[in-house]
Parts: structure tokens; C-alpha cells; sequence
């Protein structure tokens, strides 16, 4: 409880986990040590410089932080991320495998599955069993999780104007979306209520990677039907329902399968409501205030609670939309939950960042120390608090959490925010899905993207089987001249084994 309130009563939500001797280091270890740590972005560079330099005091040691482009490092194949001689790397957890597969990577010390200040058993299944994970062993731990989150204009949702059109023309109260048929009525419904020049929605995001996560987002609820634990005794659970999203347990691509072409539909439908031009930063139109939903990291909260942003205290809070039906997995056929629940599959780890050590960095025993302060309990504890980086739950005890002062919310809002985290990291859920984790993930990423691109934006749009064929017919080719490698390690990405 002490810690709790310290870590709440901290300007910012950030607390001094990185001036805090953890049990074991002695005075000075490193001393004369300096450590190089390659980041990819402006989020954990900033995240290093805040805890790194009280470690590197404790030890005796200096970190130095280097920008990279994990993009360009990918695109031009080059044997490991820049700048060469970094003795810590953050990566973007669907490139893991690609420096694990390698071997490139050096494997995180057996120790660390008991140090208290790790806590590997507290970490969520999601990260403890695939996303720091290749072919069961353990290379790296979280600096910082994703949150997705749906966010909305609060007060348009509770003008009685709007909310009287809305009833009229669809016979159903204005709510927030709770399926992506929803998050489309919505958006055609303020499309037309408000200028139609502004749109309802951001702009797609010119980003492939941002793309491709919102692609996989609407697919996800579509073709995987969610697998609730209370439900172990009474659903029976292939394992392609258990595992299989991106390939089938062969490998062949289900990228062109009913599920994926409906998203793609949907999407199609939704891109009449935003901007025409793809932007860096589609969250803008959000803040301000032209557009009513938005689909976006947790950590958007801090943009939009600055006293000076156009839409403080004036965002809802939700969970990505799930569907209203799935459909199976063998036969390809539409079915609905009993009760008209919802079918409800978050896709994460797009944007989470991990570290990890490279085999060749000349200081691996200071590295690791590194990384087990960065990615230990009580930093991730403060990134998760800190509204500029957080929300992106790693651990099992941030789904107990009642409190997110730090996020500036009124009561409302706050309350949304802590229901909206919980049901996206459901630990209740037997069959979570998470980003494609396979080494040449990023070749996969160009061909969907490109396809989607044409579907979404050209001037004559594709159909969206036509388009989804083209991308399966393009993996198909990056595949056959290696389908057993593909196959291990598509299974191996499932946490499965490589046979």
C-alpha cells in the first residue's frame, strides 16, 4: 500500500522506481560501464532516459540512447537494428522473432524467472508465453504494452439534438459502439448530422504498420470467436479455434477467408466517413474536434486532457468494437452469440516495445541488469501510470488497478477507462490473439497493406475478395519456396511446438 501511494502521489505518475535499489545489485557494479540502447521511437527513448540514469548512478555506469528506424532496419535486411555496437535493443514485439530466429539474440538468464523484481510469473500470458517469447525460450521483457482503446465525443453522445435524430432514424439509443456495425452506424450517422467536409473519422493512418493493426482489429471479432474459460465445459474448441488466425495449422494463408473479406467490406463502407489523404497522426482530427470517433492508443489521453486541447474533458471511453456475429472456422459460416452478446477480440501487441540484448554486445551481464531495471515490476508499474506512455498493461496486478488518477479524468471517464482495460486484456479469455510474430512478418505486412491501400483509397476501389486474393496469392508466393521453414515457424509463434 505504501508503494501505491507513492507511485499515485508522484508529479505525473512517475515515481522513483528507477532511484530504488533492487535486492542483489551491489555499489558500483558497472563502474565505467556505458551502455548504448537502440530505440525506435520517441515513446521509449523518453521512457530510458527517465529510468536509466538512476540505475546507471546506483552501478557506476552510463546509458546512452540511440534513434533507429526499425522500418528501414527491416526493409534493408541488415543483420540487426542500428546503430551497430548497441548493447540493448527495443524492439517492436512482432520483430523478436525475426533477430531471435537468427540467433542474434542473446536468450534472458535463467535467473530472471525467480528475481522478485522481475516477477515473470506476474506478467500477462499474453507477454510471459508469446511476446517475449521464441521457440519457448525467453529473450527480452516489456519496456512498454499497447492499449487499444476506442475513443468518443462524450458530449455530441449526450446532446439531446443528436440523440433524438439518432433514436428516430434507427430506433435505438445513441451509445457508444459496441460492434464495428455500431462504430459504422455512428460514424454514416454524424457524417451526415454534422459538415460533411470534416468527416466523421480520422484520416487513415499513412503509416503500413498502423494500418495493418487497424485491418487486423475489425478482422479479429470477425473470424475468431472468442473462448471464455467458464465456457471450457460446454464449447468444444478445435485447435484452429484455440490457435490458428493469420495461416491455418498448415500454413496456408486465411487472409482471403470470409471473416477477412467482410472487415475489409466494412472498412470500405467506413472510409466514406473520413478525410480522403491518409495522415501520420489521424488522432489530430480527434483533438480537434473534427471527428467523433477514434480508434487509438490509451496513451492518446494525455493529448487529449491538456488543459488547452480543444477536447478536454469531453472524451468517452471504450473498448475497441467486437462483432455481432463470427464465422467458424472449417465451414466459413455466419453465427451469432446466444443472448446477442458480443463477440469480443482485442488484437494486441502491434505496438508493443520489448528489450532485448543482442549476442553482440560487449557488456551482456550490465545489459541485462539494464533491461531487468527497464523491465522490471516497479518501471513497468510507472510507465503504465504515466498518461503520456501508459495504459498498456503488461502485468497481471494492473488489471486489479481502481485507481488512474494520474490520466486527469472525471469520475465518468475514469471509470470507462478502467472497465475498457480490463475487457481488452480479459484474462478470462482462452484464445487471446496477437500480432503476426513469424521472421519475415514484415514481407507479409507489405503485400497486405498494399492491397488494402488500393481497396481503401483509390479512386476505382477494389472489391474486397478481389483484393484479399491478391494478398493470399502474394503470401502464397513468399511461402512456397520455404513452406516447412514458414510452417515451424508460424507454430512456433503460437507457442506451439515446432512438429
Amino acid at each position: 500500500m505504501v508503494l501505491l501511494t507513492l507511485l499515485l502521489s508522484t508529479t505525473g505518475g512517475c515515481g522513483p522506481a528507477s532511484q530504488q535499489k533492487p535486492p542483489g545489485t551491489g555499489s558500483k557494479t558497472f563502474d565505467g560501464v556505458t551502455l548504448r540502447v537502440a530505440c525506435p521511437d520517441s515513446v521509449s527513448a523518453e521512457i530510458v532516459r527517465r529510468f536509466g540514469p538512476g540505475w546507471a548512478h546506483r552501478v557506476g555506469a552510463k546509458v546512452e540512447v540511440e534513434a533507429y528506424d526499425a522500418g528501414a532496419a527491416a526493409r534493408e535486411g541488415r543483420g540487426g537494428p542500428p546503430p551497430a555496437g548497441a548493447d540493448v535493443w527495443v524492439l517492436p514485439a512482432a520483430e523478436l522473432p525475426r533477430y531471435a530466429a537468427a540467433g542474434e539474440l542473446a536468450p534472458l538468464p535463467e535467473a530472471f524467472r525467480t528475481d522478485r523484481g522481475i516477477d515473470w510469473p506476474g506478467l500477462l500470458p499474453l507477454y510471459r508465453e508469446h511476446l517475449l517469447v521464441w521457440d519457448r525460450i525467453p529473450y527480452a521483457l516489456p519496456l512498454r504494452g499497447d492499449a487499444p482503446l476506442c475513443f468518443y465525443r462524450k458530449d455530441l453522445f449526450h446532446d439531446d439534438k443528436f440523440r433524438g435524430e439518432f433514436r428516430a432514424r434507427y430506433g435505438r439509443d445513441l451509445q457508444p459502439p459496441a460492434t464495428w456495425e455500431d462504430y459504422l452506424r455512428i460514424a454514416e450517422f454524424f457524417h451526415q448530422a454534422r459538415s460533411a467536409s470534416k468527416g466523421s473519422l480520422p484520416p487513415l493512418p499513412a503509416d503500413d504498420r498502423e494500418l495493418d493493426a487497424l485491418f487486423y482489429a475489425v478482422v479479429a471479432p470477425l473470424a475468431r470467436r472468442a473462448l471464455r474459460e467458464d465456457e471450457s465445459a460446454t464449447v468444444q474448441a478445435s485447435n484452429e479455434d484455440l490457435f490458428a488466425f493469420h495461416f491455418d495449422l498448415t500454413g496456408a494463408p486465411r487472409v482471403a477467408t470470409p471473416g477477412f473479406v467482410e472487415a475489409l467490406q466494412l472498412l470500405q463502407a467506413i472510409q466514406a466517413c473520413r478525410r480522403a489523404r491518409p495522415a501520420r497522426e489521424p488522432w489530430h482530427a480527434f483533438r480537434d474536434r473534427d471527428a467523433v470517433l477514434c480508434l487509438d492508443d490509451c496513451r492518446r489521453l494525455e493529448e487529449f486532457q491538456k488543459k488547452d486541447s480543444p477536447v478536454h474533458d469531453l472524451v468517452g471511453i471504450c473498448p475497441i468494437p467486437g462483432s455481432g456475429f463470427y464465422y467458424t472456422f472449417s465451414e466459413g459460416q455466419k453465427r451469432s452469440l446466444a443472448g446477442e452478446r458480443v463477440n469480443r477480440v482485442p488484437y494486441l501487441g502491434a505496438g508493443a516495445l520489448v528489450l532485448a540484448v543482442p549476442r553482440s554486445s560487449g557488456q551482456t551481464e550490465a545489459a541485462f541488469a539494464l533491461v531487468a531495471e527497464l523491465g522490471g515490476r516497479l518501471v513497468n508499474q510507472q510507465v503504465v501510470l504515466e498518461p503520456r506512455w501508459g495504459g498498456g498493461i503488461v502485468r497481471s496486478a494492473h488489471l486489479d488497478r481502481e485507481h488512474w488518477d494520474a490520466f486527469r479524468l472525471d469520475a465518468e471517464a475514469s471509470r470507462e477507462l478502467r472497465s475498457s482495460l480490463r475487457q481488452t486484456f480479459e484474462p478470462n479469455n482462452r484464445n487471446p490473439l496477437s500480432c503476426l510474430r513469424v521472421p519475415d512478418e514484415r514481407r507479409f505486412v507489405e503485400a497486405l497493406v498494399k492491397q488494402l491501400r488500393g481497396a481503401l483509397t483509390a479512386k476505382e476501389k477494389v472489391g474486397p475478395s478481389t483484393a484479399l486474393d491478391d494478398v493470399s496469392t502474394a503470401w502464397e508466393k513468399l511461402i512456397r519456396p520455404r513452406k516447412e521453414e514458414h510452417l515451424r515457424a508460424y507454430r512456433l509463434s503460437l507457442g506451439l511446438s515446432a512438429n
